[in-house]
């Protein structure tokens, strides 16, 4: 799929206080692996959603995917 990515990370509350990434205008509190972020840059990515756990075995603190970069489509200085 591809999303874009905002330049700020922005404050959330996930299992405890944290910087989240912006994707496609809502907060992102997973981590895209392969993907370093660079702030004031907006990134326009393709990444693979993967499951890894059932609802019937997901930890509490966790999510049933993990992200991972496929392709850095672009990468755009915001002024």
């Amino acid at each position: 799929m591809d999303v874009t990515v905002g330049p700020k990370k922005v404050r959330c509350v996930g299992v405890a206080p944290m910087e989240c990434l912006v994707v496609d205008g809502s907060l992102f509190y997973q981590r895209i692996e392969g993907f370093d972020y660079v702030e004031g840059y907006e990134y326009k990515l393709q990444i693979k959603r993967i499951k890894v756990y059932t609802k019937d075995t997901v930890p509490a603190d966790a999510s049933l995917y993990r992200y991972e970069l496929i392709n850095l489509i672009s990468k755009r200085k915001i002024q």
